[in-house]
């Protein structure tokens, strides 16, 4: 099965992309996420970032309450590192 990644020099068997990183185009849980948001939390307070972030979780798994309800304790925790 090819890759369906678009990307630049991808590592994933059987993917023909020409260009830069590899990442599988999925909906997944803020904490599953390929952006590792404690680490871009953190780099954001290193340079004195203090306005808005906004996320989107367009995954249907968990019915919207629970969704709401991990995502802020995953965001509040990722906050606080």
């Amino acid at each position: 099965m090819a890759c369906e990644c678009h990307s630049i020099s991808c590592t994933r068997r059987g993917c023909r992309s020409s260009r830069y990183s590899c990442h599988a185009s999925t909906w997944a849980p803020l904490d599953a996420g390929i952006v590792v948001l404690p680490q871009r939390f953190a780099t954001l307070r290193q340079v004195g970032y203090d306005g808005w972030i906004s996320v989107k979780d367009f995954t249907t798994e968990l019915p919207l309450a629970d969704r709401v309800r991990e995502n802020l304790r995953y965001l509040r925790a990722s906050l606080n590192r």
